[in-house]
């Protein structure tokens, strides 16, 4: 395996970083303090933006109704023979929402979401490509800070697009249940929708892994604290935990799990679906096998 170039110096990068990169790839725990200790993640601390949300500046509700205008403006997902998405599709008003959970880096969108927004002609709706449209993201570095206020424009989006009865992908990383539960799910039961929980599975290890190789290789950055406070090492897989609980609630439909610890191209394994069909479905791979609901993937 040859080493790496890190696209932000143009120099190879670290032994340090080398090592941990390996180490991730073959699923062995690594801290987040020995990744921060790397000349690579040293120099991303110095990029971030740590300044106030910019949910709380004045004077910026003309620009969120200009980027819910643009999100209201994308259409469903339409994939190319050779995977490249364009979302100009047209949206269905069919009362579907699929809701997509994983951790960062897990690869929900190109997995899962994706597919079924083109195969549903559905509304994909996504914090994190909304908050691409705030300035102050500034390709990742301002992700800290714009979370709030692009999540705010998301939940109107998505708000919107429920009272007008359309086909929405909703992609979450699934933190809590409740949250999930009490902000999307019974809103959208109360317009009459079918709903479906699907959980694109990746471990801890393997996503920092994806995050940080995407960081190195792209230089789009995505904090791995982000997955840590999900997936702590030693401690359960809250996403993983959210879409057990979400499964089994009577306001839930039909559900479906994913993993998508596969090597590089090839399709995510369905492992578990109940009452959910579709192309998706049928074109997977599938090792299906019950998981007792007591135990909680690392």
């Amino acid at each position: 395996m040859e080493t790496m170039i890190f696209k932000l110096t143009g120099q190879f990068i670290s032994f340090d970083m080398d090592e941990i990169l390996k180490r991730l790839g073959k699923g062995m725990d690594v801290t987040i303090k020995e990744i921060d200790a790397t000349p690579e993640m040293q120099l991303a601390r110095t990029c971030i933006s740590y300044g106030h949300d910019t949910i709380y500046l004045n004077y910026r509700e003309g620009m969120r109704q200009n980027i819910l205008n643009i999100m209201r403006k994308r259409g469903s997902a339409i994939i190319g023979d050779f995977g490249e998405t364009v979302y100009e599709g047209d949206i269905a008003k069919g009362k579907r929402l699929d809701i997509v959970l994983g951790l960062p880096a897990s690869g929900r969108s190109t997995v899962l979401a994706d597919r079924m927004s083109a195969e549903f002609h559905s509304r994909l709706i996504d914090n994190k490509e909304t908050q691409k449209n705030i300035i102050e993201y500034n390709k990742g570095w301002g992700a800290r800070i714009t979370h709030k206020e692009a999540q705010t424009i998301t939940d109107s989006l998505f708000h919107k697009s429920i009272e007008r009865g359309e086909n929405i992908v909703l992609v979450k990383v699934g933190k809590y249940a409740p949250e999930i539960i009490g902000d999307y799910i019974i809103p959208a039961k109360g317009k009459g929708y079918n709903v479906t929980v699907n959980l694109v599975d990746l471990n801890r290890n393997k996503a920092i892994s994806r995050m940080l190789t995407d960081f190195v290789q792209n230089s789009n950055f995505r904090d791995p604290e982000l997955i840590e406070k999900y997936a702590p090492i030693g401690s359960e897989n809250c996403v993983v935990n959210t879409y057990r609980i979400l499964k089994k609630d009577f306001l839930v439909d039909g559900y479906s799990c994913w993993n998508n610890d596969v090597p590089k191209g090839e399709k995510a394994i369905l492992t578990e679906k109940s009452n959910i069909e579709g192309k998706f479905i049928d074109e997977a791979p599938k090792q299906i096998e019950k998981i007792p609901d007591n135990v909680i993937t690392m």
